[in-house]
């Protein structure tokens, strides 16, 4: 869209000064959308992705062509024959690149849509194994803090019914100590 703009500035400048303006305009929005390819290639994890990017850079190719047509009648000041351009070809041309866009874009969401689905599919697998290991750790936990409570306690239970006995007066009774 920024090149669009700049392709209607152009195919109207007053001047040739305004001219190159535009043109330069046009050529940053050129560079950017490289730039965003070049990511955007990158980025790319399937083969369809990788020719659909392709495709799109093949055809923006094509409408820069159209667009320096544009620019070279604005320049020489033939003002007709540049708006001409911008409303058939480069109007064509736009149209078929911004399908082609849309298609990125639609395929990239079906991609984002498939992640998320796989991630939440992990988070639960995660969530429940988390959860299982803290219901383990808990009953384990349990089971040892008896285990502790009763190794502790028989030993102190012999001795309290050994200190009764001493104390009903029977000395007969003996306690074996153990470490």
């Amino acid at each position: 869209s920024r090149m669009r703009s700049q392709e209607a500035q152009l195919s109207t400048a007053d001047t040739p000064e305004d001219a190159k303006k535009y043109q330069e305009r046009t050529n940053e929005a050129v560079d950017a959308f490289r730039k965003y390819h070049a990511n955007a290639m990158k980025a790319a994890d399937s083969p369809n992705e990788k020719k659909a990017l392709d495709e799109t850079l093949t055809g923006f190719n094509e409408y820069v062509q159209i667009s320096k047509k544009i620019g070279d009648f604005a320049t020489a000041a033939n003002i007709p024959d540049a708006v001409k351009i911008l409303r058939t070809e480069s109007s064509n041309s736009n149209k078929k690149l911004r399908g082609m866009v849309d298609k990125i874009v639609e395929d990239m969401a079906l991609g984002g849509q498939k992640a998320h689905a796989e991630g939440s599919k992990v988070f639960q697998r995660a969530k429940t194994l988390i959860i299982v290991a803290m219901l383990a750790a808990i009953a384990i936990g349990i089971v040892m803090a008896f285990w502790l409570a009763n190794l502790v306690a028989r030993p102190l239970q012999t001795a309290v019914i050994f200190a009764q006995s001493i104390a009903n007066g029977d000395l007969t009774k003996h306690l074996d100590a153990k470490s």
